[in-house]
């Protein structure tokens, strides 16, 4: 397998927060895993990389979010993406196979050649992790100030996102 259909690969499946039971498909941390995982069985190095950022500014992306759906990312305040870098050509390269093809419908920014990534979202800051327990550590540190409240917003918030995706991709079918 080359890069290019390896990063294809885990494009195309579904991303999802897996909030609705029975919902296939991966969050960004397991597209990126796998990302790796299948990085270093082509030979190349890889490591992970995080950052902090708001879900409602997906829309100055592109993003047409529906109405209620406007609502309720702002309402789910800053969350955390992952990624990861290949090292190509002589040095680190963004890889973001977050989102998959059928999205990039309602604009969100769906990457197709693997050498030439935008970020899935708008970073904050980037965090490189070159190992899912630093990242996992990290993650608790910060979420162990979030209240019950925004919990609840953010469980509503990706239960709808969930749905909303589920929508888009079966026009497709």
């Amino acid at each position: 397998m080359r890069l290019e259909e390896l990063f294809r690969s885990i494009r195309d499946v579904p991303y999802s927060q897996n909030f609705i039971e029975g919902t296939e498909g991966l969050s960004c941390k397991d597209k990126h895993t796998n990302m790796v995982d299948g990085l270093y069985k082509l030979g190349i190095s890889s490591r992970f990389v995080t950052t902090r950022f708001a879900w409602h500014e997906l829309s100055k992306r592109g993003v047409q979010y529906p109405p209620l759906m406007s609502e309720l990312a702002y309402g789910a305040g800053e969350s955390f993406h992952m990624a990861c870098e290949a090292y190509l050509d002589d040095g680190w390269t963004l890889l973001d196979a977050t989102w998959d093809k059928h999205l990039a419908d309602v604009g969100f920014p769906v990457n197709e050649d693997p050498r030439n990534c935008v970020h899935a979202v708008f970073p904050r800051d980037i965090i490189i992790h070159k190992d899912l327990d630093i990242r996992d550590n990290l993650l608790d540190k910060f979420r162990a100030n979030y209240s019950n409240l925004q919990w609840e917003r953010k469980r509503i918030f990706y239960k709808e996102l969930d749905s909303w995706m589920n929508k888009i991709r079966n026009r497709h079918q």
